[in-house]
């Protein structure tokens, strides 16, 4: 089941550019950082899905959607919100149904950022 919306940009490049300034020379380091926790918690969104964790579904994919959306990641945090609501009401077997979903939209806006970077 394939629910990406196009309604939310992979990359919010307005948001992209204003954290550049803010972070100056550090943000290869933030945007390193940041792909390596996103990586970390789709990984932990995918075992507790697995396992049938409905709150362990719930806090990995919060903590997803707040960093995604601080970068301007905005459709892996939108799909991150629903994958916390999922969890929230204990429906993990609807998770399951759009995982991958989430897999593809953090390799893609991971690819996205880095070449924005140059």
């Amino acid at each position: 089941m394939n629910i990406i919306d196009n309604d939310f940009a992979e990359l919010d490049v307005d948001v992209f550019n204003v954290l550049k300034k803010m972070f100056g020379e550090k943000f290869p380091d933030a945007v390193a950082s940041y792909t390596m926790t996103a990586k970390e918690n789709v990984s932990a969104i995918m075992i507790a899905t697995e396992k049938g964790d409905a709150t362990g579904l719930e806090h990995a994919a919060h903590a997803l959607k707040g960093a995604s959306g601080q970068f301007g990641a905005l459709l892996l945090s939108e799909l991150a919100r629903k994958m916390e609501v999922l969890g929230h009401c204990n429906e993990v077997d609807k998770a399951k149904e759009i995982i991958q979903d989430v897999v593809a939209a953090r390799i893609s806006v991971e690819k996205i950022m880095l070449k924005e970077l140059g």
